[in-house]
């Protein structure tokens, strides 16, 4: 079992609660299954896009023609400057998610915190597939969306290099979200870097039933997540199974990511003929405990 708590550090090789966590367990490349290091890249990577499903879910309207995603602003600051916004939004249902709409974060944008920033640079378009029905329907594409989040203590900083689309339907109690493909590249604190390309149906439930306000950031509930992943690091490549039990519990007052306090995200990973399991146990905003078996 290994503990792992925030992301700051510069190297998978962790001192924890004093236990140095740096042995690969015995088992090394030729064995096929993942070493210790690489189930904490993998549980980086992967918690980092379940957290990151929360983003761009509900929208919020300011003035006639001003269009902003709520997400941009996390952790209660204002990301500056806004996005670029094109065409002018039009909403011919009045469902607050917009006919078809571009934001371009350039120049990036950047959140200012008291211990790190966070910059967001790329594009992103929202669709809604249903213009003419009052519903909860949008789909939103990621092209080249890099999210940047830099330790100003330490200067270590981590990347998210985000493509695909995204589809979201619900109602104020749960929404549905699935994506098939979606891409992303993970630089860790180190350098080095973790494709993750996942096919995942995920169903988000607020734990207030009715607090889901498209005009307001998500509320507090939970994520039940299932489906594949696969993942590739230098010349190594996996597949994944990814389920949670308990599901993952989202806290949007958490300061860090990931943004969960409470719940089980569990990889069963298979290479070569060898099976992996990774547990990922969430018990606090931005800390977890990795376990490999």
């Amino acid at each position: 079992m290994r503990s792992r708590m925030r992301w700051w550090a510069a190297s998978p090789c962790l001192i924890v609660l004093g236990i140095s966590a740096c042995s690969d367990d015995g088992a090394g490349p030729s064995a096929g299954a993942l070493t210790q290091a690489e189930a904490e890249f993998a549980a980086e990577v992967v918690g980092d896009d379940a957290d990151a499903q929360s983003d761009g879910l509900v929208s919020e309207v300011a003035g006639e023609a001003s269009f902003s995603l709520a997400a941009m602003a996390p952790f209660g600051a204002q990301c500056s400057p806004g996005p670029g916004v094109s065409p002018t939004p039009t909403d011919q249902d009045g469902d607050i998610v917009p006919d078809s709409v571009r934001f371009t974060f350039d120049p990036p944008c950047v959140v200012s915190l008291p211990l790190r920033t966070i910059t967001r640079t790329g594009v992103i378009d929202i669709v809604d597939p249903t213009p003419a029905d009052l519903d909860w329907a949008r789909r939103v594409r990621f092209v080249d969306f890099l999210t940047a989040r830099e330790r100003l203590v330490t200067g270590a900083t981590v990347a998210a290099l985000r493509n695909g689309v995204r589809t979201v339907s619900g109602d104020a109690d749960a929404l549905q979200h699935d994506v098939t493909g979606f891409v992303t590249a993970f630089t860790h604190a180190d350098g080095s870097v973790t494709s993750h390309t996942r096919t995942w149906s995920s169903s988000f439930t607020a734990d207030a039933p009715g607090s889901i306000a498209r005009n307001q950031p998500l509320p507090a509930g939970t994520w039940d997540i299932g489906g594949t992943s696969g993942w590739q690091r230098g010349d190594r490549t996996w597949s994944a199974s990814v389920t949670t039990n308990p599901a993952l519990h989202y806290n949007p007052g958490c300061t860090d990511a990931p943004r969960f306090d409470a719940g089980t995200l569990t990889l069963v990973v298979t290479r070569g003929g060898n099976t992996t399991t990774v547990t990922i146990d969430y018990s606090a905003c931005g800390e977890y405990v990795v376990r490999r078996e």
